[in-house]
């Protein structure tokens, strides 16, 4: 069976859609069918079928990790805005928004339960090996979210540190999506770890064009308000990149704007992005999201696979997500 991205996509929310049936019976329940429903990319899960797919296996093997990672995703998404603040999410008012604080940090929870619930239904002789990637995976994004919200109070975080904090937050559940997908059609040990490689290079590339589109993006395309980093003194790379470059009067503005507990957000919007243009920062941080693209496609390429509309798909797919800044 060959099938395309797009393809992968129709089958995974068709069954998503079937099991959201059962989720109308509580508010919590309604919660996590509001999230779930209002859109996305579906990136991760579409990716482990796509990691099954690359080594001709079967679907059906794949489906329970691709709900797994689509919910414990949605999971994540929902504490982050409340972490963050977020009034919307994909165009969209976010779950504590619509609903309350305490419904979005119960239904977060329940769709953690239910990721682990869906993966239990892997088949038994590759349950194990799945759990333990996912769980370290789990962690991995944990701590990543953890050293975000460390970094708002620090003016030192280099650009290695950042690179690490969104590898652990974002990257890897990319690279695990490919990889559960990969192990489901029992590939080699050696395909696994490119597979891996290429998802986790891809997801850092994807990161980087996501903090630059919170910044310099379109509100109605990116599906959230622009600059909400900057009010945040996330520090992204961005931020930081701007920090190193920017001369001493210039740094030294940059820095006042992230020390002000009181002022205008679109007021310090504007200036704050003003300085990153003066940086450089806006052309670096696309040139090194091409970095790691380049990285992906240089790991896809050592997978031995037969399978190669597919692997040209993905290799399209990794392409795509830098020209979200076209």
């Amino acid at each position: 069976m060959n099938m395309k991205i797009e393809e992968l996509k129709q089958l995974f929310d068709n069954q998503l859609f079937k099991e959201l049936e059962n989720y109308s019976d509580s508010l919590l329940s309604s919660s996590i069918s509001y999230l779930l429903k209002i859109g996305g990319k579906r990136l991760r899960p579409v990716l482990c079928l796509a990691g099954n797919q690359l080594f001709n296996g079967d679907l059906n093997t794949a489906m329970p990790s691709a709900l797994a990672l689509e919910f414990f995703h949605n999971f994540t998404l929902m504490h982050d805005d409340i972490m963050d603040e977020a009034e919307t999410r994909r165009g969209k008012p976010t779950v504590h928004t619509k609903f309350d604080e305490n419904t979005a940090i119960l239904g977060g929870d329940l769709m953690m339960i239910k990721a682990y619930e869906y993966l239990s239904k892997s088949p038994s002789d590759l349950f194990s090996n799945l759990f333990n990637r996912f769980n370290t995976t789990a962690e991995e994004v944990c701590i990543g979210q953890e050293m975000d919200m460390d970094f708002e109070d620090r003016n030192d975080v280099s650009e290695e540190e950042y690179i690490q904090m969104i590898s652990l937050k974002t990257s890897v559940l990319f690279g695990t999506s490919l990889e559960l997908g990969a192990r489901t059609a029992r590939c080699s040990p050696k395909d696994a770890n490119s597979i891996y490689n290429f998802g986790k290079a891809m997801g850092i590339s994807f990161q980087l064009i996501d903090d630059y589109l919170d910044s310099f993006g379109n509100a109605e395309t990116f599906g959230k308000r622009i600059g909400g980093d900057i009010i945040q003194n996330k520090k992204t790379y961005l931020m930081i990149k701007s920090l190193n470059n920017l001369n001493a009067n210039e740094k030294s503005e940059l820095e006042n704007w992230i020390s002000l507990k009181e002022f205008e957000e679109e007021d310090k919007i504007k200036a704050v992005k003003e300085l990153y243009q003066i940086a450089g920062a806006d052309k670096d941080i696309i040139d090194l999201s091409k970095h790691y693209n380049k990285i992906a496609i240089e790991e896809l390429n050592k997978i031995n696979t037969s399978n190669k509309t597919l692997k040209e798909e993905l290799i399209k797919l990794s392409e795509s997500l830098l020209k979200r800044v076209e």
